[in-house]
């Protein structure tokens, strides 16, 4: 499905866990740690936007998680190129679609490295 688009400008900023907190707060009304948020910009099927990243928390979760950080990081920026495409992981039925999604092109990044 990721074919059927066209890339604008995607932007990936790595940054604090404290900024991401405050860019959650402030703009999606959650207060919790996440290590994505993404801000979409796109149109006309050219994908474009904001993608912000917490290298803390990527760092945690691939502690945690026993992934290696390369993977951790991809699946990441991964995942929020998936919300510019329409996906999101708001229940448990859109996020084992992410999760799946992620897989697959996570598993297409390895194998064309």
């Amino acid at each position: 499905e990721l074919k059927k688009f066209q890339t604008g400008n995607i932007n990936i900023i790595f940054t604090s866990s404290a900024c991401l907190l405050t860019l959650n707060q402030k703009y999606l009304n959650h207060n919790h740690h996440t290590d994505v948020i993404t801000f979409d910009y796109s149109a006309d099927k050219r994908i474009s936007g904001d993608i912000y990243i917490g290298i803390e928390k990527v760092r945690e979760n691939s502690r945690i998680f026993n992934v290696v950080l390369e993977n951790e990081l991809r699946r990441v920026m991964i995942h929020g190129i998936l919300h510019l495409t329409g996906y999101h992981d708001r229940n448990d039925s859109e996020r084992r679609i992410m999760r799946k999604m992620e897989n697959e092109a996570l598993n297409l990044w390895v194998e064309t490295a």
